[in-house]
């Protein structure tokens, strides 16, 4: 097929652009899937079976529950994994625009080939601002940052220029947070005595924890500063608990979140570690009585037992009793008999409430009818007959008169409806096939629908 003058002249232009250096190459991340490197959506795919986002759909979100759900480092290492960084070799495509154009062509990389550099740059945002809480000099750390924000808003930014933004901000996080890590530790004196470098104790061990072996290998007199740190933890363990007060007036929910604190902290320690910690029976015991206390917070949130009232008290009743069902027997017992008592009165009062309010609901007992009353009634005299006998006294006796009287009445009726059905049938002698048997069945289904009382009027 014959070239057209239009792309001809085209060819022309893209030729004399080459020749002067001004030609500009848009490659997509299937230059890179030559080379053997996966796509965007593979990436995200990997990402989302291990996260479990399974009903997820939106690329960049399922990226971020990545992140959030493993941790900076940890997405950068998949990253790096599936990205297969610095194992694959450029294929010819790659190979011309990188070589032999000899820097006639500027490339614009796509973001598979960016997505390293993002994690890189989030992993340093998440270390500048411990550095900067730690109030130590940022300057370098935050220059190599924003130098490698700019190559990642630069739209024609070239692979050499990637990856040297990423080795640049590698070497100032591995080099300001080793530096931090020995600033803290050697902020640190023992024997701990209070809780005031609880924030220390905690920064330097999520940076120690995050650490790869090139940054562990920078940390000065290593060993030593990981066995203090460790005591550390032991130290401020016990601290963290002394700071919760003596056990006994621990109340809901003033004490919460310094017992929860406590709590957290030594369920993180090593199994050795918690071998050293001598006062964590006050834990313990404090847990009970906050537990304790929460109960009979609830409890007290009801008011007195006698004003319980269905339906208005049913949830603070509900949380109670929940709260309180949840203790262990020891916790149970510093909740005391009196306070268990008014629990227990303030549900029963409750329950015959509830059978007040459904008897209720049947309306005026010389007004049931048949057959519409009878679910009304039956749920009222269920509920009835479910209470124990101290809930039984407790039901308004003009509201128990009521369902007596409206059950009566009810039976009436039904008995009154059976005997129409059975004078519908005519003289027995004088019933004939097929004409009589509807008439007969209906009666027959009514009388079977009886209850012993109604059969027995």
């Amino acid at each position: 097929m014959a070239m057209d003058k239009l792309q001809f002249s085209n060819i022309l232009h893209i030729q004399e652009a080459s020749k002067q250096g001004r030609l500009v190459v848009f490659v997509g991340a299937g230059v890179s899937n030559n080379s053997g490197v996966p796509t965007w959506s593979k990436l995200i795919r990997e990402m989302k079976d291990e996260c479990g986002a399974d009903q997820e759909t939106d690329e960049l979100k399922i990226a971020q529950l990545y992140k959030d759900a493993r941790g900076e480092k940890e997405y950068m290492d998949k990253v790096k994994e599936i990205l297969k960084y610095n194992k694959v070799i450029p294929n010819d495509t790659e190979h011309f625009i990188t070589v032999e154009s000899q820097g006639s062509f500027c490339v614009r990389i796509d973001d598979n080939d960016k997505s390293e550099l993002e994690a890189a740059v989030s992993t340093a945002d998440y270390y500048y601002d411990l550095l900067n809480a730690a109030g130590l000099d940022t300057y370098d750390f935050y220059t190599a940052i924003m130098s490698a924000k700019n190559v990642l808003d630069n739209g024609t930014a070239t692979v050499e220029q990637i990856n040297n933004a990423i080795s640049s901000l590698n070497t100032a996080v591995t080099n300001s947070t080793t530096g931090l890590y020995d600033t803290l530790m050697d902020g640190i004196t023992l024997p701990l005595t209070d809780v005031s470098k609880e924030n220390d104790i905690k920064t330097a061990r999520t940076l120690y924890n995050t650490f790869s072996d090139e940054q562990k290998a920078q940390i000065t007199d290593k060993a030593a500063k990981e066995a203090k740190l460790e005591t550390a933890e032991e130290q401020l363990a016990e601290e963290l608990i002394k700071d919760i007060g003596t056990p006994s007036q621990a109340t809901y929910p003033e004490s919460s979140d310094k017992i929860t604190n406590a709590r957290n902290f030594y369920d993180g320690l090593s199994d050795t570690q918690k071998s050293h910690i001598s006062n964590i029976k006050d834990l313990e015991d404090a847990e009970d009585y906050l537990k304790a206390d929460e109960a009979l917070d609830k409890i007290n949130a009801i008011g007195t037992p006698q004003s319980a009232t269905y339906p208005e008290s049913n949830a603070a009743v509900q949380a109670a009793k929940d709260a309180y069902n949840a203790l262990t027997d020891a916790q149970k017992a510093l909740v005391g008999p009196s306070k268990t008592k008014d629990l227990q009165d303030a549900e029963d009062y409750l329950e015959a409430d509830k059978v007040n309010d459904l008897i209720g609901a049947i309306g005026d007992p010389q007004s049931v009818t048949f057959p519409t009353s009878n679910s009304a009634i039956q749920a009222a005299q269920n509920a009835y007959d479910a209470l124990t006998d101290a809930q039984k006294a407790l039901v308004d006796p003009d509201k128990l008169q009521d369902l007596t009287d409206a059950a009566n009445n009810y039976d009436d009726l039904a008995v009154a409806d059976l005997v129409g059905k059975i004078n519908a049938i005519g003289d027995p002698n004088d019933v004939t096939y097929p004409e009589s048997k509807d008439a007969i069945d209906a009666a027959n289904n009514a009388y079977n629908q009886l209850t012993p009382t109604q059969k027995g009027k």
